[in-house]
């Protein structure tokens, strides 16, 4: 029987396997079937470490995300506005060479009845490390906010980010500039409403969205925790 190292090993290969299948021949057209044979492992095998396709793509989302933690809880000092562009930047250079598989992933992610945890509260482990990581880029903002508005912002942060792969996905610009355009946008927008977020009309908006997205991609039921 194998050691847990050598399990982990061969996870790590299967993995990487499946992930340039899919690269070279696109998410849809590549079967478990394919994987596990290219991977030298019996079906059976294959499906001990990953239940299907979905989950293996999963897998690698979940890598990169504990990835973009580790940087996010490293990263210098600046405005929150500042923080967030530059770590949206490295994520779309982090999902790049992932771009066919993560585009299927996220295209399964789009029914609300499936268990991949990238746009809902099923298997929050998969979404868990990426909230956390814009709670880091707020909470060591040279501009961060006070009490709870820090997790209010940290979680239309997340929203953001969710948004801007899915565009990104879409955009066929060369290099992807359409997507640049769009976070420098993003950046310069957050940057000009940064000082206006401390007056009550403008924190009572940001509180009643917050609370919208996190009745979805929160822990919350979608009747618990709105503001009215």
């Amino acid at each position: 029987m194998p050691s847990i190292d050598e399990q982990a090993l061969l996870r790590q290969r299967t993995l990487e396997t499946g992930l340039r299948l899919m690269a070279e021949r696109g998410y849809a057209a590549v079967t478990v079937e394919q994987m596990a044979a290219a991977a030298g492992l019996p079906v059976e095998t294959f499906q001990q470490f990953f239940s299907g396709k979905e989950m293996l793509v999963m897998a690698l989302y979940q890598q990169l995300a504990a990835e973009t933690l580790v940087g996010c809880e490293a990263l210098p000092p600046g405005t929150v506005a500042a923080r967030f562009h530059h770590v949206m930047r490295s994520k779309l250079d982090q999902f790049a060479p992932h771009r066919e598989p993560l585009a299927g992933l996220f295209g399964a992610a789009m029914s609300p009845h499936v268990e991949l945890g990238i746009l809902g509260t099923h298997g929050t482990s998969a979404h868990d490390p990426m909230r956390q990581a814009f709670l880091a880029v707020v909470t060591g903002a040279s501009d961060a906010p006070k009490d709870q508005q820090i997790q209010q912002i940290a979680t239309l942060l997340y929203a953001a980010y969710l948004a801007v792969v899915l565009f990104w996905l879409y955009d066929r610009t060369t290099a992807s500039r359409a997507s640049a355009y769009l976070l420098d946008f993003m950046r310069d927008g957050l940057g000009l409403a940064r000082g206006a977020m401390i007056l009550p009309p403008v924190a009572n908006t940001i509180a009643r969205l917050a609370s919208v997205f996190e009745a979805v991609f929160g822990k919350t039921s979608e009747s618990d925790g709105l503001s009215p």
